[in-house]
């Protein structure tokens, strides 16, 4: 857990990085640069023409919602209940906002419980594990 929030301190410094850097010109701003008009369009690889802030803030937004689901919750002296895990994987599927997910079959493993992931017509798009002890999810596959 540590390491991940260690990981995830070091892309953000490096991207906030990278931002002051963007603004010198290499993910667009207001000269071509590296990645300017010619390769990824008028914003850079960072898109729009004032220095990509929008895509930038756009990339931290997702990888706060992949931090959302994929973050452990602290060890509680209760053991994460069955209706307690598909609430923490339809809390995640509202913050991923498509309306055509809904959570599926829970089934009860020994270290915790496996939620499918379906659309509205049940075909299946992923099976989330949560861990019974921390409350962990993180994708199956």
């Amino acid at each position: 857990m540590r390491r991940k929030i260690a990981s995830l301190t070091a892309v953000l410094v490096l991207a906030a990085a990278g931002y002051a850097f963007a603004q010198g010109g290499m993910m667009g701003g207001q000269g071509g640069g590296m990645m300017g008009p010619g390769m990824m369009g008028q914003g850079g690889m960072m898109g729009g023409s004032g220095g990509g802030m929008g895509g930038m803030m756009g990339m931290m937004r997702m990888m706060s919602e992949c931090g959302r689901m994929m973050e452990a919750s602290p060890v509680s002296a209760e053991p994460v209940t069955k209706e307690r895990a598909e609430a923490i994987v339809k809390q995640y599927l509202t913050n991923l906002r498509n309306p055509n997910l809904k959570t599926g079959k829970v089934v009860e493993e020994t270290a915790g419980f496996v939620v499918e992931v379906t659309t509205k017509d049940g075909a299946l798009v992923d099976k989330i594990v949560v861990d019974k002890r921390t409350g962990h999810a993180r994708s199956i596959y």
